[in-house]
């Protein structure tokens, strides 16, 4: 057996005739230099980064409490003396060193989830997530706590002559300051027409993705739509009967000149967009959840809570939807997409596994998933065409970051989350027929993902259109269909 070698130096005689306190000092030193057991491991200085957030608090916040930091790596605690910030008058600060290429997720609290960060209605937010790559400054505003509701933060949008809708005067224009994109961002607002008379009155709400704000709303987005728009098609369904009054919400979730799809993500790599204008900071997502849902609850009549906002899009805007939908569920009661582009998640294969219940066969070129289910759980199919498309390259990097993409696709979010967290969400998801794959539906997109709702005991009331085509004149009648649906589960008490 190895002996552990003894390390008791001998003593000067000398040393030895001075007084004891100096010879206790020197025998101090001596056993500390022989001691050659490692110290606490720390985080090499190439690879430490320097991450320092300044936080404007919510009017209202109580003076003498404390703000505290939580996240995934303190396992979430509420109250943790390590993570609490330095706050003075309506600000709080605090510098952390952290390893680089984690990814931190996080929120603020007051020492208890009880009083958690919130939107200024007091619902609580989705959590911040960030990649730690270098040294940066985190300058972030919370709208509120979900102990306190916030009556007053959001300024009152003013009419302007300039920002008249061209498309439809029916929708108002209107441009938000968004604190998360650092720009003056565009959106359209459908309000009922009748709700300046009844102003104590308040109407369920629905969001609709595509890209551009306008895409929605124009009548000769393409040459299908007959000089028509939705609108058209909500005011026929209020005229039948078939609907009550709503709110129709269009964000715009792309650069300006509708280039470069912010996805409705937290872009990786904004830099890509070329320094397109619209895109700002590049945190579409923050801006959607952050920014334009609190504004919206603040300025216009719409029933507050998740019970009555729901969300649906078209193409990349079906992926907006269900991507958010998937992710942040508790804000949400209602999803629909038409023709939605979901990508793959695993990796190609032939082989269609009976362990995650997809009974779909499709040629080997429309990847469904591998029978390594870890692998389709914590994967992108690298051989999806449409994930490799430069269009992406902002948002989920080049080449792709797939922990980072896994974290913003349908998939992925379906099956890495548990299946009651979907419960109460109702699914209209509806998209074009296999006959006209690949330039005129996303059917195979479209069957993978009901499958996999499936396989997880969700209901999906839609699918298949024997007659759709990738138009705006069927994303209308996929509104047509479903607006009805909406409004059904959106304006219950």
């Amino acid at each position: 057996m190895m002996q552990r070698k003894r390390c008791w130096p001998s003593v000067p005689h000398s040393l030895l005739a001075r007084p004891t306190w100096l010879c206790l000092l020197c025998m101090l030193a001596l056993l500390n230099a022989c001691d050659s057991r490692p110290g606490p491991a720390t985080t090499p200085a190439a690879s430490a980064v320097t991450l320092t957030w300044a936080v404007t608090l919510p009017a209202g916040t109580p003076p003498d409490e404390e703000i505290f930091l939580s996240g995934n790596w303190n396992q979430w605690q509420a109250a943790d003396p390590a993570l609490r910030l330095v706050r003075q008058q309506g600000r709080a600060t605090l510098t952390l060193t952290v390893e680089k290429g984690q990814t931190l997720e996080y929120t603020f609290t007051r020492g208890s989830w009880a009083k958690r960060e919130a939107d200024e209605t007091g619902q609580p937010v989705p959590n911040h997530v960030l990649l730690v790559e270098t040294a940066r400054a985190i300058d972030l505003q919370l709208a509120g706590w979900s102990d306190l509701r916030q009556e007053a933060g959001i300024t009152t949008p003013t009419p302007d002559p300039s920002l008249v809708n061209p498309y439809d005067p029916r929708a108002q224009r209107v441009q938000l300051l968004s604190r998360a994109l650092g720009i003056r961002k565009t959106f359209f607002i459908y309000v009922p027409p009748d709700a300046a008379a009844h102003p104590a009155e308040r109407y369920p709400v629905l969001y609709l993705f595509r890209g551009h704000e306008r895409e929605w709303v124009n009548p000769a987005e393409d040459m299908s739509r007959g000089n028509r728009n939705v609108i058209d098609v909500y005011e026929e369904l209020v005229a039948a009967g078939a609907i009550g009054p709503m709110v129709l919400v269009f964000p715009g979730i792309s650069s300006n000149d509708n280039v470069y799809s912010g996805m409705l993500v937290n872009m990786i790599d904004p830099e890509k967009t070329h320094g397109a204008r619209g895109v700002g900071s590049g945190r579409f997502e923050d801006y959607f959840l952050q920014d334009l849902i609190p504004f919206i609850n603040a300025n216009y009549p719409v029933l507050p809570g998740a019970a009555h906002r729901g969300v649906d899009g078209f193409s990349l805007g079906g992926f907006m939807a269900v991507k958010i939908a998937t992710q942040h569920p508790d804000w949400f009661a209602t999803v629909g997409a038409y023709d939605g582009l979901f990508f793959y998640a695993g990796v190609i294969s032939n082989v269609v596994t009976s362990t995650l219940g997809v009974t779909l066969t499709a040629p080997l070129s429309n990847p469904l998933v591998t029978n390594d289910t870890t692998s389709v759980r914590l994967g992108i199919s690298l051989d999806d065409r449409s994930f490799q498309n430069g269009l992406f390259d902002p948002v989920f990097g080049s080449p792709r970051n797939i922990q980072f993409a896994v974290a913003n696709n349908p998939a992925n979010l379906l099956l890495n989350t548990p299946a009651d967290a979907f419960e109460h969400l109702h699914w209209f998801i509806e998209y074009g027929p296999e006959s006209r794959e690949p330039h005129d539906s996303n059917f195979y997109r479209g069957q993978y993902f009901i499958n996999l709702l499936a396989r997880m005991g969700l209901v999906n009331d839609g699918g298949a259109v024997a007659n759709g085509r990738h138009t705006w004149a069927q994303a209308d009648q996929h509104l047509a269909r479903t607006l009805p649906k909406h409004y059904a589960v959106l304006s219950a008490p």
